[in-house]
């Protein structure tokens, strides 16, 4: 899309990406602008990204940059696989957290919580990405309190409420007891 070429977007370029995207012309302006001072040259890498999803955050997404679901959006959203995410890549997977279906939100929710790509998720799976959520929100919660609290007893602790909690899901997932389940049984939970 050349972000480093030119210091606007063309007009053609904006009227396909509001097409594209469901973004208006001032989102899409907004976006460009914040992509650009990020990645003057018109992609970021995986450290990058990091920044770009802080940028995302000032427009209206949930905190998830430094999350481990950061690294898998990485991958998710560098849909050319090339290792960088570009301007049309990451405009795309912004306007589909944003204002996206839910089936959308659910299919792009099911594919980072897949993480070897097999089109399930296994209760191992499952217990991780809440093992990370939790130890994400436990660390928020010890900046806030006085207690002493080691990083390794936070660690314990999730690992072993998100296994409990993972099973207790895939008990009313795993419709087939395979010990799996697919995007549709996510729609029903």
């Amino acid at each position: 899309m050349g972000v480093g070429q030119s210091k606007g977007m063309k007009s053609s370029e904006i009227k396909k990406l509001k097409k594209q995207t469901n973004l208006d012309k001032v989102e899409i302006n907004s976006l460009y602008k914040e992509f650009s001072k990020i990645a003057p040259s018109g992609s970021v890498d995986r450290t990058k990204f990091q920044d770009a999803l802080q940028a995302l955050e000032r427009h209206g997404l949930n905190e998830i940059a430094n999350t481990p679901y950061s690294d898998r959006l990485f991958t998710l959203l560098d849909i050319n696989e090339d290792g960088v995410v570009d301007f049309k890549e990451f405009i795309s997977g912004f306007a589909l957290l944003c204002k996206g279906s839910v089936e959308d939100k659910i299919k792009v929710s099911f594919n980072a919580y897949d993480k070897d790509g097999d089109g399930t998720i296994s209760k191992d799976e499952l217990a991780e990405m809440f093992k990370y959520a939790w130890m994400s929100g436990f660390k928020a919660m010890k900046s806030l309190s006085s207690e002493e609290i080691t990083p390794q007893e936070i660690k314990e602790f999730c690992e072993q409420s998100a296994k409990a909690f993972a099973d207790s899901v895939m008990e009313q997932m795993d419709t087939d007891g395979n010990g799996n389940f697919l995007s549709i049984d996510m729609k029903v939970f």
